[in-house]
Order: C-alpha cells, then structure tokens, then sequence
C-alpha cells in the first residue's frame, strides 16, 4: 500500500458568509432561487453584533437555523417574519426578524429588539438597554411611530442625557427624564460622565439600525 501523507496545518479559513464591516461581522446568506421572485432579492444580510469572530461564529449558526426555517415556512405557505416583495424585481430590505418600520411605534420598536433571541445579551446588559428604553420612551412619547423619528429627535434625548445626573431615578424615582434634566439644569447639578451618556446614545443607535433598515432618518 502506498504510504499515506498526513497534513497536520490547521487552517483558520473564515465560514462562507459572514464577513466584517467597520469592525463588526455580518452575515450574508443567498436567497434560494425559487424564493427570490417572493421575497424580492437574491441575498440578505444581517449584522452579527459582535466583533469577535467567536461569538460571530455561534450566531452566526442561530441565524442561519432562522432563515432555513423561514424559507421553509415560506414554501409551506406559513406566515413567515421576512418581509416579501410587493412587485416583482422590487427590491426589499429584507431580514430574518425585522418588519417594515412603517407603523410600529418606538414602545414597540424597543421591546422586539430586546425579545431578538440572536442577540445574547447578559441580564446586566439587557437592563442598560432596558434603562436606555424608558428614557427615551419616556421623552419622546409611547405613541411616536419609528417611521415619524429624524433628527431633531436624536438631538433632544441627546440634550436631555447630557443634562441628567447619575442614578437620577432613585434620588428623584417620581419624576420623569426630561423633568429631572431640566431642574438639574436650573439648579446646576453635575451630570452623568460623557462616557455613560455616549453609551445610552449608541444603545439606542443600535436598536434604531436594525429596526430602521427601511426608512431613513430626516
């Protein structure tokens, strides 16, 4: 028999479709061609939120799982979460678990973008976003479309946190944001760090790039 050569070289080659934009790994999955007529494009990416190549890796697979079983769900001619397209050859900003913004208001908004399961969050983590959620709700009003936001609404929440001082809502637990940063202004009391505010900022940044992959902020 003729000996047999054995290569040991491991080889660190990157998963077919996830690739990196700004530092963070996305994921790029094709449409399969007898659904691309209905959904209305031939891939779909989704960002992995992770800029470890780990963590991408195991979400990565989640997702992945989630569009098989949506396309099947499509061909069963179940009700599945990826938009469809109107007409043929539109194109649609599709994604596994994201609806058209149009009509969803920011309470809601909010609540699916924490309910995403591909997204692991800690409990520590989950409560920041949940603390950024009821600051901005609570400014900007539990009726407020995502479709009807731009970018006078961005800078208000921003002006309110950078006005807000820490642990606002246990020194004054029956006062809203907006009335807290307001007296904190009149009264000159010392704010929350710039790191703490730019990191309420880019939670909310996150939550309204993936619900707002549709619409564009005026």
């Amino acid at each position: 028999f003729p000996a047999i050569k054995c290569d040991t070289t491991v080889y660190h080659k990157r998963l077919r479709g996830i690739w990196r934009r700004g530092g963070i790994y996305q994921f790029r999955i094709r449409v399969p061609a007898d659904l691309v007529e209905t959904i209305g494009k031939t891939h779909i990416n989704r960002t992995l939120g992770t800029a470890s190549y780990r963590d991408a890796l195991s979400r990565c697979r989640l997702i992945a799982l989630e569009f098989a079983t949506n396309f099947e769900n499509m061909r069963s001619g179940l009700r599945p979460s990826l938009p469809v397209a109107q007409k043929p050859n539109q194109a649609v900003a599709a994604s596994p678990s994201l609806e058209t913004a149009g009509g969803v208001t920011l309470p809601e908004a909010w609540d699916r973008y924490l309910a995403d399961p591909s997204s692991a969050r800690t409990r520590k983590t989950k409560m920041a976003y949940e603390t950024v959620r009821n600051i901005v709700v609570s400014i900007l009003g539990e009726d407020r479309l995502i479709s009807d936001l731009g970018r006078q609404d961005c800078r208000q929440v921003l002006e309110v946190l950078q006005h807000l001082p820490s642990n606002y809502g246990k020194k004054w637990p029956e006062m809203k944001p907006l009335a807290v940063a307001e007296m904190a202004k009149r009264e000159g009391l010392k704010p929350m760090s710039a790191a703490n505010c730019n990191g309420y900022m880019s939670r909310w940044s996150g939550m309204m790039s993936k619900r707002c992959r549709g619409p564009t902020l005026r």
